[in-house]
This record gives structure tokens, sequence and C-alpha cells, in this order.
């Protein structure tokens, strides 16, 4: 929790457009004072100094969200937010998904998502933690964004008689650690009772490595990847629902909708193609779909990956990764092509503990040259060398 002494400082910054200039001038600095290696300050007066660790917290904070947003060193974060706050490509699908609409954000947190949602909708963020209402204000003016921020419970602001039957409720609770497990703020469950006959469209963000099986058929499930990596499980329940299962592959733009129906290919051990479905679509039981690119073989898989084998490339618009395999076999035959064609990155693609990661690598490639980069991959007892390829 913020001190009255740095609340001040975020009111003072809504209030004052000539502090809040200053006040950003010299967070810049201090993000350049942190690039260049310096994490702590000059002595200063007591109340200067606890005025300075702020601005140097803030700094720290926004040089973690230079890749997740074009505006990063304009916003405001504490500790949670900046990890859990929805990243700009998140939150402009989201916004294109959902727009033309009323929105209301329950827990709107550092206010991120409502900003994206004022791209395309009009929206209410709902905050009862009063710093990151501040927060989400600055942050709303820093994108030059409508959206209106309320300092209030999410609970309370349902029975104020604000939303509409034909509005959004969004809400990415939370997610606070107890004995127990997790505790959601504010709770999905109660916000789903509240809003009982006043309105149905309703998404809820929910922990990624939640299965599919866990969510009722009548609401749409959708897993978001991006590079590889689930990133967000959005459930959507009302007029808002698409399909059954929908998988959003970012930063490629691929959507892929469709009916739940877990499959998995006949199992094969040789292609001339690796092919790795990208994770959404796996999560979402939408594996099926991938038919309608080409004919495939299941080489292997883990908790990460699957490992897809074929004897032609896929058609465009695959949903996943497609590499050439250029040779299989042990240890001495990756050497051998390394030896061939001097990579300058050796990439495995599977698991693979830290600490035996550079030996392994060292290995293969005791040297690195200015070829293209080579993938490998496992698959039971062997390995496959393999470029990457557009398709």
């Amino acid at each position: 929790m913020l001190g009255a002494d740095e609340i001040n400082i975020l009111e003072k910054c809504l209030l004052d457009s000539d502090y809040l200039f200053k006040t950003n001038s010299e967070v810049d600095r201090l993000v350049n004072l942190r690039m260049a290696g310096y994490n702590k300050l000059t002595k200063s007066s007591k109340k200067k100094k606890k005025e300075a660790d702020y601005l140097m917290k803030i700094a720290s904070l926004r040089l973690r969200a230079r890749r997740r947003y074009s505006l990063w060193n304009r916003l405001w974060f504490d500790e949670y937010t900046i990890m859990y706050s929805t990243p700009e490509y998140a939150g402009k699908y989201r916004s294109e998904r959902l727009k033309g609409n009323t929105i209301h954000d329950l827990g709107a947190g550092s206010g991120m998502q409502s900003v994206m949602f004022s791209m395309h909708s009009e929206v209410t963020g709902v905050e009862e933690n009063r710093e990151r209402t501040l927060m989400a204000q600055l942050n709303a003016k820093a994108y030059g964004s409508k959206a209106k921020f309320l300092n209030i419970d999410a609970i309370e602001y349902i029975s104020s008689g604000g939303i509409d039957s034909n509005d959004i409720v969004f809400s990415d609770p939370v997610r606070l650690r107890n004995k127990n497990g997790w505790n959601l703020v504010p709770d999905p469950e109660l916000i789903q009772k509240r809003l009982t006959g006043i309105c149905d469209n309703i998404c809820f963000d929910i922990p990624p490595r939640t299965p599919v099986d866990k969510i009722p058929m009548e609401y749409e499930a959708e897993y978001m990847s991006f590079n590889g990596n689930i990133v967000r499980l959005t459930r959507y329940q009302g007029k808002i629902v698409e399909a059954e299962s929908t998988a959003v592959i970012l930063p490629e733009g691929i959507t892929v909708s469709g009916k739940r129906k877990k499959w998995f290919p006949e199992p094969g051990d040789s292609g001339r193609y690796v092919c790795i479905p990208d994770p959404a679509v796996v999560s979402s039981h939408l594996l099926y779909t991938i038919n309608e690119y080409g004919e495939f073989h299941l080489g292997d898989m883990d908790e990460r990956r699957m490992l897809l084998l074929s004897q032609s490339i896929p058609t465009k618009g695959f949903p996943g990764s497609v590499y050439e395999v250029l040779v299989s076999g042990g240890i001495e035959d990756m050497r051998k092509v390394c030896m061939e064609m001097h990579p300058r990155q050796l990439i495995p693609r599977f698991n693979l503990p830290d600490f035996e990661y550079y030996h392994f690598i060292g290995t293969i490639m005791p040297d690195k040259s200015d070829g293209p980069p080579l993938y490998l991959h496992k698959m039971k007892s062997k390995y496959l060398a393999a470029v990457k390829i557009k398709i």
C-alpha cells in the first residue's frame, strides 16, 4: 500500500499538467540512470528522499513495461499491476472483438484494459484500490482515452444501477495467494450471482492453465497465445459468445474457432517437416482443425508443445510453426550438421534444464558462425535438426 505522500504525488499529477510534465521528466532521468546501472540515489532530506525513492520505483516499473506498451515511459504501475496488467497487444485484440458496446471493467487495476476498450467502446473502470484508480486515470490521460474510472467496490457498483442489460461486464480479478490456494478479487462467482437478472453479457479472465474441460459448454473459452505461449484465458457468456472454443494466436493475428473436440493425429516417426501447432489451438481442443492444412502424424508431445510430422508443407494459414528437417539421428549427427551449416544460433525446441543447456549446446555447436539459426527437436530417442520456414 502507498503512503499519503505517494498518493499525493499521483493526485498532483492528475490535477496539475505542469507538475505531471516535471515528474515524468524526472522519471525519464531516473530511467536513464537505471539503464546506466545506477540503483541508488544521493542523500537528500527525508521528505525529498521519500519522493525520490518512489519515483525511482516508478522508473524501475516503467522499464519492465517497455515491451508491453507503446507509451511505457508515461505509464504508472505498482508491483502487482506491472505483472498482471493486460498487455497492449491483448487489450487491442479484445477492444476490437467487443467494439461498439458499453463496457464495465470490474477490478480495473491500473486501467490498461479499460484504456484499450475505450478505443472502440464506452468504458467505465471500477477499482476499489485508491492508488490504482489514480494510476488508471493517469494512464488514460497518457493515451488520450475517454475511459472513466471510479474508486468503488465492484459489488457496490453493481448495486448502484449503472449496468444495463445490453452492456458488457468484464473482469480480470486480482489473484491473492492464501493458505488454501488463490483468492480472486473481485470474486467472479459473487459478480455472476449479483448480475443475475441485470446483465448476461459477461467475460472473465481466468487462470490460463485451466483445462477447457473445466469450462461449461454454454460458455466460450478463448485461449490467447503470444509468441507460442498461453498468456490469457477468457470465458465469455451471453450475446458475446461466438463459438464453444476460440484460439487467438498473436502477433500473427490468427484466430481459430469451433466446437470443442479432443482429437490427436495417428502416431508416426518420419516426415520431411516438423509442425508445431500453437498451444492455444491444442488447449482449446481445436487441434482437429489442422486437417484442412495437410496430413499430419503425431511424433511426440510434452507439457509445453506437440510435435507433428508431415511429408508436405502445410498450406498457408497453418496455426503454428513449421520447420524443414535437414537430418535426424543422435548427437554425432547433430554435431555434423552444425559443422556443415555453421549456424549463428542453436535453438533446442524441447525441455532442457538450465544447468544442462550450455553444456548441451557446447557439445553440439562449439563455435558460433553466421549461418541461419538451427532448431533442434527431440522425438523419443532421436533428434531432428531443422530450419524454420514461412508459409
